[in-house]
């Protein structure tokens, strides 16, 4: 590497962290033994999570392919020479008896100035309670749990669970606040970790009042320089500066005590010099992702004021008709597991004169010369199984006729017609009762 970008190695940091330090020292009472100390305050925090009300979170990263021709830096293979965005929200409301979890995730991809593909996931966890079903629970409701999927502009999908926890009626409406840190902590994205300094990184502590006190952090490392669309070659390679800003307020509340109210963190991916590799005033930026996290309190337990909770009955059919995919060696059947999902709502968007069940499999390597079948768990549990219920004679899209049957008398398989491709399926299990399969090739 030339000397030059060896100078960008050694001089970036300090040119990066700025003097933001410094201002922040002049303004406020800097704390010495900071590490000990804000030990203390992120005790208290976790210790008083139980009269937390609100919680936020967001996550965003943007990438810019501009200066990265060659997509080194690219968060996926599919955003190399393209504009990538992705967002993550979590969203927690902690009530008097119900605990909400809302979790959407985004991903667009395309040209920075025109429209490109977005991808949406929506999921709601909830948790709630009701009377039990059976008898000799007299003073206690059942725990309930609830997953409501929303698959882009596809209706609700909702599935409520039992989970024959019995908790006494006066004690439901703290069971969610004093449960906080252990049974429900997973559903919180970021909780507050104390960052700890290193030979990169830098940890202060400011007292901004008698009640207020902020954490900072900066840390700035040089990364495996990118390959120069100009000058190609190791010489001439450009030295990629990875920063990172960190701040967490924490604040005194009211018969609460000390607890962190906001957090956030920027870390950027940036080119610090041309491809000249002289250094540039101001960095070019190729990748950002930004964290933000917000926490409200409340001395006394908010009631829930959304929709009302019905308790929603499982449908046993979906368990009974997911489908499984065999591979037959001539004696036994050997299960394959690609990912399989139940589609329903999003097949009849398509196809609103279908009624009954659609479930999708992934995507399966069927090699030249074997056998295959697909059964539902239904079909397979019991006493005498059967693995073919779904084959060659169920097929009613044939993948541009690349599927045959496997013509050994007495069975129903599928193989391929000469060599070994991958597909995906779709089974539909229609409420006349009739079952079809389709068959697509995968690229």
């Amino acid at each position: 590497m030339m000397k030059i970008n060896k100078l960008i190695i050694l001089i970036a940091p300090l040119v990066l962290a700025g003097c933001s330090q410094g201002e922040e020292a002049k303004q406020y009472q800097s704390i010495n033994d900071q590490q000990t100390i804000m030990k203390e305050y992120y005790r208290q925090h976790t210790s008083n999570q139980s009269y937390l009300s609100t919680y936020s979170y967001k996550h965003t990263l943007e990438y810019d392919p501009t200066y990265d021709v060659f997509g080194e830096l690219a968060p996926v293979p599919a955003s190399r020479g393209q504009y990538f965005e992705a967002t993550i929200s979590n969203e927690v409301g902690v009530y008097s008896g119900y605990l909400v979890v809302n979790d959407v995730e985004s991903i667009y991809l395309g040209n920075k100035a025109n429209v490109g593909s977005i991808d949406k996931d929506e999921k709601q966890y909830a948790f709630y309670f009701r009377n039990f079903d059976e008898e000799g629970h007299d003073g206690e409701l059942e725990l309930i749990s609830r997953t409501v999927t929303i698959d882009n502009d596809l209706d609700p999908v909702v599935i409520d669970e039992k989970s024959g926890t019995a908790v006494e009626s006066d004690n439901v409406s703290h069971y969610f606040s004093n449960n906080i840190n252990t049974d429900y902590k997973n559903y919180f994205k970021q909780p507050l970790e104390q960052p700890t300094a290193s030979t990169d990184k830098q940890v202060s502590a400011y007292s901004v009042s008698s009640t207020e006190i902020i954490e900072t952090y900066k840390e700035s490392i040089s990364l495996d320089p990118i390959e120069n669309p100009i000058h190609p070659g190791e010489e001439h390679k450009m030295t990629v500066m990875k920063q990172t800003v960190g701040k967490t307020t924490f604040k005194l509340l009211d018969k609460i005590g000390w607890a962190g109210t906001e957090f956030s963190e920027t870390i950027t991916y940036s080119l610090i010099s041309d491809y000249e590799l002289k250094l540039l005033d101001t960095p070019r930026t190729i990748k950002k992702e930004e964290k933000t996290v917000s926490f409200n309190y409340s001395v006394s337990l908010q009631p829930y004021t959304g929709e009302p909770f019905i308790y929603q009955e499982k449908d046993e059919k979906l368990e009974k008709y997911k489908p499984n995919i065999f591979y037959f060696n001539g004696s036994d059947y050997i299960p394959l597991n690609p990912e399989i999902k139940e589609v329903s709502s999003k097949y009849k968007k398509l196809h609103p004169e279908f009624s009954g069940y659609v479930y999708h499999i992934g995507e399966v390597e069927i090699e030249e010369g074997k056998s295959y079948s697909i059964a539902s768990n239904e079909d397979i549990s019991g006493e005498t199984p059967n693995y073919e219920t779904i084959g060659y004679n169920q097929l009613s899209d044939n993948a541009l006729g690349t599927i045959v049957s496997s013509g050994i008398e007495g069975h129903n398989l599928f193989r391929t017609l000469t060599e070994t491709l991958k597909y995906e399926f779709i089974v539909l299990y229609s409420a006349t009762g009739s079952i079809s399969l389709i068959a697509h090739l995968v690229k």
